[in-house]
């Protein structure tokens, strides 16, 4: 049965194909006229990047053109929940499974579709971490310069992501690799994307300033979801953390650097998960990474665990998002 299971999961042409029309399908409003809703009832001040909005004024939100960027940018997220793990194998089998939850939770959850920035954001998160397992192989300076400077660019979409430089210094540091030189090229490349928005922006330094102070405000979003979702919302959460018992269970058995890059990825999750819950006023960015990688997490209980009770659970995972999907 084992053999089946990993036979079902790969990530073979028949599956990936797939997933790609299944994308298309929760997608499929992309072409609908609709107002722009979101699940952010209000925000105290602004608190969008200006960088999204100088974006914004090229290609709007709301337009097929910021539709269709939305779902390109959607499917490029989703091979990389793939390609990550096909590349590092943190999760021990080669599997589909975080993609495919990635794409679920994303279509179901994230409607009306619309180009957003959560989707940049977790792009170059994504693309930090690539880089930061990089560093484990290859202990070269420049991989924590492309893991600052991601992060750095990602943070002038949203401010928040800054803090997760810290998390890759704890990660170099447990997995020793950090020295002066790590240091000294990871704050280079945090500053480097900085210098170039001041210098973008005509020097108008406030603009910035007052971006990352509003940054820096708990409770000033309020998000709104419908009792179905809330209940959707409950039962993933429950799911994430059986898979994060069950990851708790078997680190031991782990080799070393998949344990230390998975933990890795935990850590991302539950800080993602603190600004959300604080709803800092950039919180409802990081949605998108948030189902990234609860999406792994997810990905690694379904993937190495094949029992009745585990299906049981596929099963009512998958039947409760077609039913949101149609009926909220």
């Amino acid at each position: 049965m084992r053999r089946r299971l990993t036979d079902i999961i790969a990530p073979n042409v028949k599956n990936i194909s797939f997933c790609i029309l299944l994308s298309f399908f929760l997608w499929h409003d992309i072409f609908w006229p609709q107002k722009l809703e979101a699940m952010v009832a209000n925000i105290s001040g602004n608190g969008k990047s200006p960088l999204f909005l100088f974006i914004e004024q090229t290609l709007p939100v709301d337009s097929l053109g910021g539709r269709i960027a939305g779902l390109a940018l959607y499917l490029l997220l989703c091979f990389m929940v793939m390609y990550l793990n096909e590349v590092f194998s943190f999760i021990r089998v080669s599997t589909i499974l975080p993609s495919l939850f990635c794409l679920i939770l994303g279509g179901v959850l994230l409607r009306p579709h619309f180009f957003s920035p959560g989707i940049i954001v977790a792009l170059l998160v994504l693309s930090a971490l690539f880089f930061s397992f990089k560093l484990l192989t290859k202990e070269n300076p420049k991989y924590a310069f492309n893991v600052a400077l991601l992060l750095s660019v990602a943070s002038l979409f949203s401010f928040s992501c800054i803090w997760f430089l810290v998390i890759f210094w704890l990660f170099t540091y447990s997995s020793r690799v950090f020295s002066l030189r790590i240091l000294l090229a990871s704050l280079l490349g945090a500053l480097t994307p900085w210098v170039y928005a001041v210098i973008g922006f005509y020097g108008d330094g406030a603009l910035l300033l007052e971006y990352v102070q509003q940054s820096f405000q708990p409770f000033s979003v309020h998000f709104s979801f419908s009792i179905p979702e809330i209940i959707y919302l409950i039962f993933i959460g429950c799911l994430t953390l059986l898979s994060l018992f069950y990851f708790l269970l078997r680190r031991s058995q782990e080799n070393i650097r998949p344990r230390r890059e998975f933990s890795y990825i935990i850590l991302f999750f539950l800080l993602a998960l603190f600004f959300i819950l604080f709803s800092f006023s950039d919180s409802y960015m990081l949605f998108w990474l948030l189902i990234v990688f609860g999406s792994y997490l997810l990905g690694y209980y379904f993937s190495l665990e094949n029992n009745r009770f585990s299906r049981t659970l596929l099963a009512l995972y998958f039947a409760g998002s077609i039913l949101l999907f149609l009926f909220d």
